[in-house]
């Protein structure tokens, strides 16, 4: 019998559709799933000036779904992941929600950032769930086997908090009855490097208009 995972959510608006905080016990992660729109409310959040690793979803212009991962360390400007998630604003790439994963303690450098962006890119390409907007396949960066085992069970627990916060986002699809439609791996890797056209500025418009809707 697999063991159970106890997670705690915490909805910082009073609702569902803000801003999430998320902890597993026995874990010194922490993750965040935050709005577009909601981005600005987080500037004050003390963990999210630190290192992280960040997943922005959206779709892509046939309407299929879509994520970049990236990473993000401290800078000197005392900024870290949310600063770099609202780089992202001016993309051509319109996302709708963002994932930031830290810690609570300030414990990811650059090695782990590096290993767990690069582990993170590769289990989404490979659960084929959404197409991967990411350019190229990101460095993991000099790992030693101790450290490995280590970040190995982090990410893990880390996917475990994802796929609580986007449904099944590391399930593959033949584990649950969702047919697949996204391309081989070398289809999905190089996606990101065509340029999105046509319909991003209708999109955009929709979603604020949805968004400020009574």
């Amino acid at each position: 019998m697999k063991n159970g995972k106890n997670f705690n959510i915490y909805l910082m608006d009073g609702e569902v559709t803000g801003r999430i905080k998320c902890t597993l016990s026995n874990w010194t992660g922490i993750a965040y799933k935050i709005p577009r729109l909601y981005l600005d409310k987080c500037k004050d959040r003390l963990d999210l000036k630190q290192s992280g690793v960040y997943f922005l979803f959206g779709k892509n212009d046939e309407d299929e779904e879509s994520v970049y991962i990236g990473q993000a360390g401290i800078r000197k400007n005392g900024e870290g992941v949310l600063f770099r998630v609202q780089e992202h604003i001016k993309d051509e790439f319109f996302f709708s929600e963002a994932v930031m994963l830290t810690t609570q303690n300030n414990s990811f450098g650059p090695t782990e950032i590096s290993y767990l962006e690069n582990k993170f890119t590769n289990m989404a390409i490979d659960t084929d769930r959404y197409k991967v907007r990411n350019g190229n396949d990101p460095n993991p960066g000099n790992v030693t086997e101790e450290k490995e085992s280590v970040d190995t069970a982090g990410c893990y627990r880390s996917s475990c908090v994802v796929n609580g916060l986007v449904k099944l986002f590391y399930v593959r699809c033949n584990q649950c009855g969702i047919s697949d439609t996204a391309g081989n791996r070398t289809d999905r890797i190089n996606y990101g490097r065509v340029k999105q056209q046509s319909t991003k500025a209708n999109k955009k418009e929709k979603f604020l208009k949805s968004e400020i809707s009574p």
